[in-house]
């Protein structure tokens, strides 16, 4: 029997978030109900919420997060917050498509440098739920919570480097049962799941191309608290070996 009662993701912005939902849990949702494993907070909304560390998080919880490459990350959120914005005030192409520049991206993270300063890093501070008023406070500097994030990536039981790396679905879908003692799902994952794009917009991947040296190491400096993370291969998980703890 699984030591195991419940499953909560902790979901950062652009950090295939929506893969992991959608292509890894959703097809283990029968298997997992049926153990009576129950899912936590927003874990399978199929509009994506982000999440920070929860208070239902209990020590017979199954956590799982991502962590993505911190200029890649910076580079999938400017894009993203510029088109939501676009969405939301229903501007023209032609003027969206003058703000998904290098240059703007660059500038906005110098005006507004709260929204990209260790970003992933922060949602391993912030406590969900973070409706009725609560919000999230980006001003929080990781810098002086590091005992706290480390803290808690240590109790996560699976925690994914994104990669492009082909078929990457089944690997982590096959870890995560042997993880939770449920037997792998009796169907076929669709064709071409598990391949995770660098990018899943055209002016992501410009943008992050027409990056120089010098400003990719500014923004790892920028961010430097997740740049140490990510560049810690200890603290992921290894998708061969199964680990309850």
């Amino acid at each position: 029997m699984t030591q195991f009662n419940s499953i909560y993701f902790l979901h950062i912005p652009k950090t295939a978030g929506r893969f992991i939902r959608e292509e890894v849990l959703y097809p283990l949702v029968p298997n997992i109900s049926r153990s009576r494993i129950l899912f936590l907070g927003h874990t399978l909304d199929s509009n994506p919420v982000h999440t920070g560390w929860s208070d239902e998080i209990l020590p017979n919880t199954y956590v799982l997060s991502s962590f993505r490459h911190p200029v890649e990350q910076a580079v999938s959120y400017f894009c993203q917050r510029t088109l939501d914005w676009a969405k939301h005030v229903n501007a023209p192409d032609e003027e969206v498509d003058g703000l998904l520049t290098k240059e703007k991206m660059l500038s906005q993270m110098k005006k507004v440098p709260y929204f990209y300063e260790n970003h992933q890093s922060k949602f391993f501070i912030y406590n969900t739920p973070w409706m009725n008023g609560v919000k999230r406070d980006y001003s929080l500097d990781p810098k002086n919570y590091q005992d706290l994030i480390y803290s808690r990536i240590d109790r996560l039981n699976l925690f994914l480097k994104v990669t492009d790396n082909p078929s990457y679905s089944i690997p982590i879908a096959t870890r995560i049962c042997n993880d939770l003692g449920v037997a792998f799902p009796d169907c076929e994952f669709p064709v071409n799941v598990g391949v995770l794009p660098i990018f899943s917009n055209e002016a992501s991947k410009r943008i992050y191309s027409e990056l120089t040296p010098g400003e990719n190491d500014a923004i790892l400096e920028m961010s430097s608290v997740d740049s140490d993370i990510y560049f810690n291969d200890s603290l992921f998980t290894q998708l061969g070996k199964s680990n309850g703890n």
